[in-house]
């Protein structure tokens, strides 16, 4: 079985001008470009139908491009958000800091945001350095209330 034609829009465009020009009938223009009679007619009615937007239907283009623009940018949120939780649904039950741990691995290919939402953090948390210990080992330097550290019983 052959393969159906395909035909450009340039090529559908000159066909119904050619017809639309009247000075060839139906019949030659389907001989001259070897289409059917059926291609030619509603090449020629879409071309009536449509010719208002070569002259300034661009209003309705940019809106329609604007929505579709708006449309991948979701998508591309709604698969990074998939990505996200199909990695950290095994971590939902690790402690804090295994989770941390791995949002600053993820946080290479994925922004911050919803790997904590994900994750069950906090961005705080996320960015949270406890304190060192004292070096030597004394937890206090100052007594509490005014008595000394050492209590006298």
């Amino acid at each position: 079985m052959p393969k159906r034609r395909k035909f450009m829009p340039e090529f559908k465009a000159r066909v119904a001008l050619a017809l639309l020009a009247g000075e060839h009938t139906q019949a030659e223009v389907c001989k001259s470009h070897h289409v059917l009679p059926q291609q030619v007619k509603r090449r020629r009615e879409e071309l009536e139908a449509n010719a208002h937007l070569a002259f300034g239907g661009g209003e309705e283009q940019e809106q329609l491009k604007g929505r579709i623009a708006e449309l991948e940018r979701m998508v591309g949120r709604l698969t990074m958000q998939v990505e996200i939780l199909g990695k950290a649904s095994t971590l939902l039950d690790a402690p804090p800091a295994r989770r941390r741990e791995v949002a600053g691995m993820m946080r290479q290919s994925y922004p911050l945001a919803p790997i904590c939402k994900a994750l069950g953090l906090s961005r705080s948390s996320f960015y949270y350095q406890p304190k060192p210990c004292a070096r030597n080992g004394i937890g206090r330097m100052w007594p509490r209330n005014g008595r000394s550290s050492k209590s006298s019983v």
